[in-house]
């Protein structure tokens, strides 16, 4: 893939050095021709007569330069796109993507953890979504995991979308959202509630009209008394008609939005149409954005002239209304499908594009009934292949938790993170960088950065039991827990971390919950002689080798032997 980035990088480059070229050309000389008559005419005045046919030969070479400069920009946005991945590749990217910071939750039970979202995050690694409909539904499914048929069905599209680069590049450098407007499935202009006043004002509305009626025939054959009542009824007309008007301009303001969404939208429409994908998800959703959305521009001209007129068109407009109120309702509905597939497609070109570029990476068999956790060869995605240690993570039967002790800096929070960041990939149906897995639907929980609050008044121990203790009630829900513990009960003195620690450990494994802790404590690492063999003991190894502190960062059985704090502090230049 390496390559493939490089030689269309290349190629892309030299397109924009020949389009620039041409374009500076046909600027200068559409300069040079203009100013050469100008000056010309100055001299001779007869001359200007020569100012038409510059004009009108002016007209293919605007033509042309406008061409060249769409086709220049376009150049350009594909250029970026294989810049960006070639970063990707390099361990180069944290930063210059999207962060995605608007999708932070620091009630979320696992996202701060496992650094979903911020600068150098999961989100930013993952996101070539340049819509916010495809941002939004990416970072929906991190924070959501999804069941197991859904994520199949995402699985088999990303195999599908994974070898067709031509097309993810097509969808990731598609123009959509623009300044004037952005593809949104809940804009608030377009929601679906009715326009029209109660029902009682309607029945008024209708009785009105016929009362209208009937006295201007009155007043045609009559006369008389007939026309005071038509001048009654024109004034009551015109009172109703400010009253509904407001409602017709805000219904006329949601057919122009949604016009604008469609308009806006047209260019990824026509890639899907054009696709030619096979996998049920990705068909579903190119039916979804299927069809000719022209009730919406019809209607919004029709609108127009009847918000500028004046009670004049109130008969009209009573009898029309309630029918373009179900036609509103029917264009929002059929708007949100559309965005959403649009959407759903986007964040779908993002999985498959980071199963491109790590082939290595397994789609993960999902198995059901659970609860599941089996890996061999795990590694944290966000890591450079060159400094990432993989290791084996498996839960025998009957084992529900594994205690992992070892030193300061030997590798117990980064493991704990690549189970969870794995876990989060799986369930949202992208591949995971691991050579095998296989996993149950779990909900995550974790618990493992944590800080004092003056604001709140809280410590940094009772932050901890509040962490502990919002994931300790997700067991209650319809899916088996998996949670994740660093330093479990820091903060406390080592007796009372003891006794608590078991007991919330005995409670979790009891409830069936799968978990990985880890401490430093060697006193918790007794915890599994209580539980029975329904809990195993696991470690990382340090090494001292010519007076340097060294880690091998590999997972092994039993519990660690050493410490190396003091080995730490004199690292630092602690004198100890």
């Amino acid at each position: 893939m390496r390559s493939k980035y490089a030689s269309r990088i290349g190629r892309l480059t030299r397109a924009i050095c020949q389009l620039d070229r041409a374009l500076t050309l046909l600027s200068r000389g559409k300069r040079w021709a203009t100013y050469s008559v100008i000056g010309y005419a100055v001299f001779d005045p007869t001359a200007g007569i020569l100012l038409v046919p510059l004009l009108i030969g002016l007209i293919p070479v605007t033509i042309v330069q406008s061409r060249c400069l769409r086709r220049w920009r376009r150049a350009g946005d594909r250029a970026a796109y294989y810049t960006a991945g070639m970063r990707r590749l390099d361990g180069q990217w944290q930063g210059r993507g999207e962060a995605g910071l608007a999708y932070s939750d620091p009630a979320h039970p696992y996202a701060g953890d496992l650094d979903l979202f911020g600068p150098g995050s999961l989100f930013e690694f993952l996101c070539t979504a340049h819509t916010r409909v495809g941002r939004d539904t990416l970072a929906g499914w991190l924070l959501s995991p999804a069941d197991r048929q859904t994520i199949l069905e995402r699985q088999e599209a990303v195999q599908e979308l994974r070898d067709r680069i031509d097309l993810r590049e097509a969808a990731a450098t598609a123009r959509c959202d623009n300044r004037r407007v952005a593809l949104d499935v809940e804009n608030p202009i377009s929601t679906g509630r009715s326009v029209m006043p109660a029902r009682r004002g309607r029945c008024a509305a209708h009785v009105l009209s016929a009362v209208l009626l009937t006295a201007l025939v009155g007043a045609v054959w009559a006369g008389g008394r007939w026309w005071m009542l038509l001048a009654a009824a024109v004034a009551a007309e015109a009172a109703l008609f400010h009253v509904v008007r407001a409602r017709l301009v805000a219904l006329c303001r949601s057919f122009n939005h949604l016009n604008r969404c469609d308009q806006a939208a047209a260019a990824m429409v026509r890639i899907m149409r054009r696709a030619n994908l096979t996998r049920p998800l990705l068909r579903r959703q190119c039916h979804d954005v299927a069809g000719k959305p022209w009730f919406s521009q019809i209607i919004r001209r029709t609108l127009s002239p009847l918000v500028r007129n004046e009670p004049a068109m109130l008969l009209l407009v009573l009898q029309v209304l309630p029918s373009l109120e179900d036609r509103h309702r029917q264009a929002v509905a059929r708007s949100r499908i559309r965005i959403s597939a649009i959407g759903e497609f986007e964040a779908l070109c993002a999985l498959a594009t980071y199963a491109f570029e790590h082939p290595e990476d397994v789609l993960p068999e999902i198995v059901e009934p659970g609860p599941h956790l089996d890996c061999a060869g795990l590694g944290h995605p966000l890591l450079p292949e060159g400094q990432c240690v993989r290791n084996d993570v498996r839960f025998e039967p009957p084992q529900r938790l594994l205690l992992i002790s070892g030193s300061n800096m030997s590798g117990k929070t980064t493991l704990l993170r690549s189970v969870g960041i794995n876990v989060v990939l799986a369930l949202a149906g992208a591949p995971v960088h691991a050579r095998q897995m296989g996993v149950s639907p779990f909900a995550v929980g974790s618990a493992m950065r944590f800080a004092d609050s003056l604001r709140d008044g809280t410590s940094h121990f009772a932050t901890v039991v509040q962490r502990m203790k919002r994931v300790i009630d997700m067991q209650n829900g319809p899916r088996p827990l998996l949670y994740l513990f660093d330093e479990i009960l820091q903060g406390t003195n080592s007796l009372d971390r003891r006794v608590g620690a078991e007991a919330v450990l005995r409670k979790l494994v009891d409830a069936g919950a799968f978990g990985l802790v880890s401490t430093h404590d060697l006193a918790l690492t007794e915890i599994v002689d209580v539980l029975k063999g329904r809990a195993a003991n696991m470690h990382f190894e340090d090494r001292v080798v010519d007076g340097q502190l060294t880690f091998d960062y590999r997972l092994r059985a039993d519990v660690a032997r050493t410490s190396n704090a003091l080995d730490v502090m004199r690292s630092f230049g602690l004198d100890v």
